[in-house]
């Protein structure tokens, strides 16, 4: 299953927890399944797409 076309059908506020809990995870360094990162990844990157999350280069 491609995860960045799955994640384009969450809302904003879905992807938002979605990478939250990506960070508190990795701050409290509990180990992460890979296809977790894998959707937690594309989640952040669909953010970054949509404008939420601003970058330099947008």
């Amino acid at each position: 299953m491609d995860d960045r076309k799955q994640v384009t059908e969450f809302s904003d506020e879905e992807l938002l927890n979605i990478c939250i809990v990506m960070i508190d995870s990795a701050l409290d360094k509990v180990p992460m399944p890979d296809d977790v990162a894998d959707i937690a990844s594309a989640a952040l990157h669909e953010l970054i797409r949509r404008g939420i999350i601003p970058t330099p280069f947008h």
